[in-house]
Formats: C-alpha cells, structure tokens, sequence
C-alpha cells in the first residue's frame, strides 16, 4: 500500500510553483496541477487555501477557500469552505490574535513562516506552515500535535518534580554515570560526606568508602548493569572530609533509555549513623543481658549445689565427730578432724570466689595497681595453701625466681595465683608435683603454674573460662567446685592487660599460663 504524502511533499511542490516561469503558467499546466490537487487530496496533514478580508486596509477576517479532507479530520470543523472564520470559530481573532497577524503577514510579504500553537474553541495543539502564493491569499499545512504536547508537558513536569525532589530532598541524592563517576549531586548528598559538588563531581563512591566496606554491593551492582535485578540496598561505612566515620544505607537502581540501555545510576543515600550506633547498643545491652542471666543462673547453682553440699559433708562429718569422741575412738576422730578441716578451707575458697565474683559483677572491687614483688606474692601464696599439698602429698616447687617487679593489683594477683594453684592440687593425684615457673622480657612477665595431673579434654577447653558453663570436674580426691575462679582469674587478669590461657592434654597434666606487665620507672 502506498504511504500518503505529507506537507513536505506538498511544501516541494508549491516551492515549484513560486517559481516566476511556472506561476505564468499555473492555469495551463495541467500535470502540474494535476499532482498537486493529488497531494491536497492525499496529505495526511491538514490543509486549507483562505483569503484574507480587509476593511479600511486592516486584516479583520479570511474566509476559507479550500480544504482537505484532512483538515476536517484533525479540526472536527466540517463545510467550511466559502466561510468566514469568524463563522467558524466565534472570536477566533482574538482569541488568536498572533496567528491571526501571522497570516496577514505571510500573505502580505509572501515569506512562509511556522509556528506551534494552541486553538482554545477547538481544545488543540497544531504545528503549522503558512505559505503564501499570491497576495491576500495564504496556504495553511498543519498537523494535531496536541498528543505530543500532552507528553511534553508530562515530562516537564515530571522533570520539574525531579528536580525539585532531587534538589530540596533531606535524603542524599546523585546522579553517576556507568564509569561510576559522580555527574550530579544534591546537596544532602554533599552533606553526608560534608565535601562541595564540585569536589564530588568526577569522583567515585569508592573514593569516599570506608577501605574494609569497599567490596559491600559491588556484586549487586553488577547484577543491576546486567538486568538481573533492579536495586539493591547495602548499609556501610564512608569517610567524610573531616575524617569522621558515617554509616550509611544506600539504595542503588538505574535509569534506563527507552531502548531498555543503560543511562546512569541513581544511589541514594541516608545517614543511619544514629540508628546503627543505637543497633549496637542494643546488641551490646542483649550481650550483657544474657551475661547477667548466665551470672544469676551460675550464682544460683553455686547456692543451691556447690555451697550447700560442702556445709552438709562438715556436718556429717562433725557428728560422727562428736560421736567418736565420746566413744573415745581417737585415731577414727582425728580422720573425721581431717577431712572437716580440708573441706571448711575449700569452702571457704568457693565463698571467697563467690564473694569476689560478686563484687567484681556489681563494681565494688576496684582496681589499683602498683609496684610488686612477684617473688613474694608468689611465696605468700604458696605458704598459704601448702597445706592442701600436704594433705594430698603433692609437692610444690617454685623456680628460682629474680627480684620481677610487675605493675599489678595486689588483691586481683593474690586471687588469680591462689585459684590457680588451689585449682592445680584439686587435678593432680597423690605424689604429684606442681612447678611454678615465672618468665619475663622487656615488657611483661609471664607466669606459668604446671602440674602432671589428670589434664583436660577438648571439649571442656572450650568453655573453661566461661561464667555460662555450669559443669564443674570432681578434683582426684572428689574435691568439689564452682569453676567460678577460672572466671575470675580471667576477669582479673585482662583488667591488668594480661591474657591467660591452658595448654593441656586429658591425662598429660594442664599448664596454665598469663602475662602481666612489667613495671616501669
């Protein structure tokens, strides 16, 4: 099917025809005209020859002439021809003053002209040529644009709305081209990362990243190039001008032609370092929720088992105690004496723990280090608690020792070498030996407390410093505990900048180790 012609093809041929050998012979020149009433027939656009109609020398209607089929369809205007258009079009001069002028003036000078107008009567948006053959007269070629100027003003506004949003938003807003260089930023976007524009313009998002945070989202990035997916959203960390570390949520899409290519990203980007810091606070304050319940529940344990059992053995035993002495069974008496004695010291251990555990929970031990002689913490220690080796047979050996002067709490270094001793003799068997062996270098001391008794499995490693872990190993004697000075000697050791730790093999005896710092004129 032939296509129609169009006013360009019409705008041709009048062209021809303006021609001064060929306008002498409009009348004659049939093939001519012919192709033209061909074209005024055919056109898609609309079309209409008119004459203007003057008074006193002054334009003040046209009547039409001729019109097109055309001109009837996009105008809904019909029998028009041999009309004035104030017939028409009820105030059409007024309402339409420029055009009006418009076509006087093409049909006084004969230069053609164009323009895009809007018809208020008819409700319509015409693009229009107006030529000129002959004076008083003019030609109209137009076309309905109205649809197009709907979707002009669509996107006007819709860019007007854009802009406005992207300019005066409080959320931080760019624009960045696919070599992920900055084009445009607003200025909440600028404020985040307290740079100008013109600093960020040219720069990249990983420019201003936190170094560890740089790879966060780069794989969804390049999902969104390819399709896959249409946004993605990563929270992480960037660094303003200032140096200070902002966490930010940063949602990422993509503006695409209408050919589905890719145009440019548009991240946007909120200040979420409030609410991260508030995150962490409350993940800090459930991690020190769940150590209170770990502690209420150990301290539980320790009242209705570990403390109560030691206090109902010394009183079995003091009764068979007091019966014995009235039966005058002396050696049976002194056996009793024994092992109330052993048992009211480790009591007496697991109250003090608990004590101090307590204390060290609520804040009321404090912390007040000082020049010490390790050697004699040491010595003061070991005379202390000999006579729990004694009752076992377990020799205690401490290695020659030099003057170490350690910046220490003396209170909190008592507490950690007697349990840790204490904890020594409960785990090794009769005839054992325990070494107490101190190394240092140019910056801390390390103290070493050795023994060749029953070890420790893997699985107990794991937790043995842990306030959650309620299992608590008979010694070799049966002696009885809370595991809760394990849990003080770490506490009280990482308060001084120490670590501790146990080197061990179930059945190849433990070495418990820490650190602590040297003292420094």
């Amino acid at each position: 099917m032939e296509s129609k012609p169009t006013y360009q093809d019409l705008e041709n041929q009048l062209a021809k025809f303006k021609k001064p050998h060929e306008i002498s012979h409009l009348n004659s020149a049939t093939q001519n005209e012919q192709i033209y009433h061909s074209l005024f027939k055919n056109m898609t656009e609309g079309f209409a020859h008119c004459q203007m109609l003057y008074e006193n020398n002054d334009p003040v209607d046209f009547i039409y002439l001729e019109v097109n089929h055309a001109f009837e369809i996009l105008t809904g205007l019909k029998n028009v021809v041999g009309k004035r258009i104030s017939e028409v079009i009820v105030n059409h001069k007024n309402e339409n003053q420029e055009l009006f002028n418009l076509y006087n003036r093409v049909s006084k000078t004969g230069i053609s002209e164009r323009v895009e107008t809007f018809v208020p009567p008819l409700e319509i948006w015409f693009s229009i040529s107006v030529y000129s053959l002959q004076k008083g007269e003019f030609l109209v070629i137009f076309d309905n644009i109205t649809e197009r100027k709907k979707s002009e003003e669509v996107l006007r506004i819709s860019e007007a709305k854009f802009r406005g949003l992207f300019i005066q938003s409080h959320i931080g807003t760019a624009i960045v081209g696919l070599d992920k260089c900055f084009i445009k930023c607003n200025e909440a976007f600028c404020r985040f990362l307290g740079y100008s524009e013109e600093e960020l313009i040219g720069k990249t998002i990983a420019d201003f990243t936190y170094p560890e945070d740089k790879e966060i989202g780069m794989k969804e990035l390049k999902m969104i190039v390819k399709g896959d997916i249409e946004s993605t959203m990563v929270q992480k960390r960037y660094l303003r001008k200032d140096g200070v570390v902002v966490w930010g949520e940063l949602t990422i899409s993509i503006v695409q032609g209408e050919d589905t290519r890719p145009l440019y990203f548009l991240p946007i980007i909120q200040d979420i370092t409030e609410r991260h810091m508030a995150e962490q606070k409350l993940k800090e304050s459930e991690a020190s929720l769940k150590k209170l319940n770990a502690t209420k529940d150990k301290l539980f344990s320790i009242i209705a088992h570990d403390l109560r059992s030691p206090f109902s053995g010394i009183l079995g035993f003091s009764e068979l105690l007091k019966e014995n002495l009235k039966e005058r069974a002396i050696s049976q008496s002194e056996k009793y004496a024994a092992f109330i004695n052993s048992s009211a010291k480790n009591t007496l251990v697991l109250l003090d723990n608990l004590l101090n555990w307590a204390k060290s929970q609520t804040g009321q031990i404090s912390f007040n280090p000082q020049k010490i002689v390790l050697s004699s913490s040491i010595q003061e220690i070991i005379e202390i608690i000999n006579s729990q080796a004694k009752i076992k047979n377990i020799s205690l050996h401490k290695v020659q020792l030099d003057e170490i002067e350690v910046y220490a709490d003396e209170n909190m270094l008592r507490i950690i070498l007697q349990n840790l001793i204490s904890n020594a003799i409960k785990f090794t068997k009769s005839g054992g030996n325990i070494n107490i062996v101190v190394i240092s270098d140019e910056n801390q001391v390390e103290i070493s407390i050795s023994d060749n008794g029953i070890g420790i499995d893997k699985e107990k490693l794991k937790t043995l410093f842990r306030i959650s872990s309620n299992e608590s190993s008979l010694g070799t004697a049966n002696e009885k505990g809370s595991g809760l000075g394990l849990v003080l000697c770490k506490e009280f050791v990482e308060k001084q900048g120490g670590i501790i730790w146990v080197e061990s093999e179930d059945g190849e005896g433990s070495d418990f180790k820490f650190t602590l710092p040297l003292y420094k004129l």
